[in-house]
């Protein structure tokens, strides 16, 4: 299994790029939906994204609310 490792600076981008799906989206927050989209986020970065900005373009693009909030959440970054 592939670990990743982390650092606070990493955490912070992962988190700023969430905060921003919320904004962009205005969804209230929701701790099952937040899982989604920070397993997305944390996918996305592995994929060797690292700016805060296209981290949360990507994930505005690829998970609307509908689809993190319900089943269909068993896609992967490609």
């Amino acid at each position: 299994m592939n670990h990743l490792f982390l650092t606070p600076s990493d955490l912070d981008k992962l988190s700023a790029a969430v905060q921003n799906w919320y904004r962009y989206y205005s969804v209230p927050l929701d701790e099952a939906v937040s899982s989604r989209v920070c397993a997305l986020a944390i996918q996305i970065y592995q994929h060797g994204i690292s700016s805060v900005d296209d981290i949360s373009r990507i994930l505005i693009a690829r998970l609307p609310p509908e689809r993190a909030s319900g089943k269909l959440f068993s896609d992967t970054v490609h």
